[in-house]
């Protein structure tokens, strides 16, 4: 599917890039984890390629859904649905960063302070994806980062922080 679609993009109408689009996000809640990664990954590759609009249109989409997930105890028959759902979330909000790799767009900083630095500590996959796309944004933004930052509020500058180091509790 990448390699088709990233080919013939110019080719593909915009009514069957949403219909791609689609399929890609359904493919984010995938039971296996691999095919979850991998959708993310297409995701963010035709999120270059295709019209801005449905970048805000997908980031209200993910926002929303990871709002919505609430994890129960782990004893919980539904605890795998929660944390896949949450996944899924997780790894669209992700596809949206990585999708723009040298820009930090108007809405990123929430995106990232507010949305990705709350599941910093969530269960396994979640947290994993969420420290590789922070690590994956400071890889591409290392070099213009005095210019970047300023698109940062204070607090949002320290979130970042707190999601890119971590925290430590050394007195």
């Amino acid at each position: 599917m990448q390699f088709c679609t990233y080919r013939s993009v110019p080719l593909i109408s915009e009514i069957k890039v949403v219909e791609i689009l689609e399929v890609l996000c359904r493919c984010l809640d995938d039971e296996v984890v691999e095919v979850r990664e991998m959708a993310a990954t297409t995701l963010s590759g035709i999120l270059r390629l295709s019209p801005r609009r449905s970048v805000i249109t997908l980031k209200d989409r993910f926002v929303r859904l990871a709002k919505n997930s609430n994890i129960p105890p782990r004893q919980s028959p539904e605890y795998a649905r929660a944390i896949r759902q949450r996944h899924a979330a997780i790894l669209g909000i992700c596809a949206l960063v990585d999708s723009y790799p040298y820009t930090v767009e108007k809405w990123m900083p929430e995106l990232m302070a507010g949305v990705l630095a709350e599941h910093t500590y969530d269960p396994i996959p979640i947290s994993t994806t969420v420290r590789k796309c922070a690590s994956n944004f400071k890889k591409t933004h290392q070099d213009t980062w005095h210019e970047d930052s300023k698109k940062f509020n204070e607090e949002q500058l320290t979130a970042l922080s707190t999601l890119l180091t971590g925290s430590s509790y050394y007195a």
